[in-house]
């Protein structure tokens, strides 16, 4: 049985980042403080933190390698990967601030290639 405590409240929540960090730890809210939450906008490189839906530990954090529909791959060290599936995780996402502009021209480049 899947349990996700804050599904209702996510719902009726405009800041969903703000509705999750209420409820987590703040050793936990320290370290996704200057993330970002998404469902669905990944980019490679990116580092990312994984947050259980069921139980809302932090799980997992490591720099995003693969990206497959709704599975991701997170690097998660020198010598150990682990793929997962995004619909079971609140996922935030920090980019890397030298990449910062060729990350806003990608977003972009995405954007016009989805209008066409």
């Amino acid at each position: 049985m899947e349990i996700e405590p804050l599904k209702t409240i996510l719902s009726y929540s405009h800041n969903k980042k703000q509705t999750i960090s209420m409820f987590l730890p703040k050793s936990i809210q320290q370290t996704i403080k200057n993330s970002e939450y998404t469902d669905k906008d990944y980019y490679l490189d990116d580092k990312i933190y994984c947050i259980r839906r069921d139980n809302l530990h932090l799980e997992l954090s490591g720099k995003l390698i693969w990206i497959d529909d709704d599975k991701l791959g997170i690097k998660l060290s020198a010598v150990r990967n682990q793929m997962i599936e995004s619909k079971d995780y609140y996922t935030f996402v920090q980019a890397k601030k030298q990449v910062q502009t060729q990350r806003k021209l990608m977003e972009q480049l995405m954007k016009q290639l989805q209008e066409k």
